[in-house]
């Protein structure tokens, strides 16, 4: 058997010595654990913030709650009235019209030194119906109405479409310096009709006596 020389197995011995160390198995598995701990702490972490987020409602979502449960509790309402309490209706709250009533008409005034006359209609005239106009009579100044003297109307023709049940009227009402005479018509259709005719009236002083005829005349409306 041969055997090797003494100086082959020093240079052996020292090459080893001098060459370098094989590389450690173990650190991949370090760096691989390290990358996977890394990776399980940013899962954590996201984690984390999707609880705290599902945990705290945003500013508009507690709004919402917060309008939802007022709307499904009335006692948590805005007007703090509580469950059940009575309401003004909204027919109650809608204050009543009245009902406006047909304005007064005024024909031509008439004036003299002595009085002033007119005739006037009032309210609502119906094809139909029976309605009346007024003929009126002021006594102006010193003088006063006369109280003896037989106050009349007497009515024209009348219109088409309007009847008089007569064409002289004397039903006076008189007052110191008033005089009036209710005249009755009737119009038979709607449309404007004119009432018209002479006023005989008589105003006095304390010396003198004035007596007029006066032809007034008024235009009113038949519904």
């Amino acid at each position: 058997m041969l055997k090797a020389p003494a100086s082959y197995l020093v240079a052996t011995v020292v090459l080893l010595a001098c060459s370098d160390p094989p590389s450690p198995t173990a650190e991949p598995a370090k760096t691989t654990t390290a990358a996977t701990l890394q990776s399980t702490e940013a899962g954590s972490t996201n984690a984390s913030a999707v609880a705290t987020a599902t945990a705290e409602p945003t500013a508009v979502e507690a709004t919402v709650s917060a309008t939802a449960s007022a709307s499904a509790d009335p006692k948590l309402a805005k007007t703090g009235a509580p469950s059940g309490s009575p309401t003004l209706s909204a027919a109650a709250s809608v204050a009543p019209t009245a009902v406006a009533s047909a304005p007064d008409v005024k024909g031509d005034e008439k004036k003299g030194a002595s009085f002033s006359a007119y005739m006037s209609g009032s309210g609502a005239y119906k094809a139909g119906q029976a309605g009346n106009v007024t003929a009126v009579a002021n006594a102006l100044g010193d003088y006063h109405v006369n109280q003896e003297y037989p106050y009349k109307f007497t009515l024209n023709a009348a219109p088409l479409g309007v009847s008089y049940g007569e064409t002289v009227v004397r039903n006076v009402s008189r007052s110191e310096k008033r005089a009036a005479i209710s005249i009755p018509f009737t119009p038979s259709s709607a449309g404007t009709v004119t009432i018209s005719g002479v006023y005989s009236l008589s105003v006095c002083t304390s010396s003198n006596c004035v007596i007029e005829k006066v032809p007034l005349s008024v235009t009113v409306k038949v519904e």
